[in-house]
């Protein structure tokens, strides 16, 4: 399955996360995709399906973030040394900071 999908945010690791409103769901579906761009409009490939979320990859990018840019290293995406090579070291900044608080917001949650 093919689908348009606006990316929302950075996850931990190396995927983003947008979210996928069809007809027949009640609720988006989480969709993460590895190596996409917060503000990339992507056509992603479903190859898995959970019940809360599914995970996709990037068949070709269709509008670019003005954060993505061109990773340095010959081997990114191979090795899975680099996660994040594919965006501009000012936004990765932010978007870690981000990454962190979701993690210590949802390990203190009571």
């Amino acid at each position: 399955m093919k689908y348009e999908l606006k990316i929302e945010k950075m996850s931990y690791g190396s995927s983003a996360i947008g979210r996928l409103s069809l007809p027949d769901q009640e609720r988006p579906i989480v969709v993460f995709v590895e190596y996409a761009v917060p503000g990339d409009t992507v056509l992603v490939e479903i190859f898995k399906q959970h019940k809360n979320f599914w995970e996709g990859k990037i068949l070709e990018v269709l509008s670019p973030s003005p954060n993505r840019t061109e990773p340095f290293c010959k081997h990114f995406g191979e090795c899975g040394g680099c996660q994040w090579q594919q965006i501009s070291y000012d936004a990765q900044v932010s978007h870690k900071k981000d990454v962190l608080l979701h993690q210590i917001q949802k390990a203190t949650k009571t």
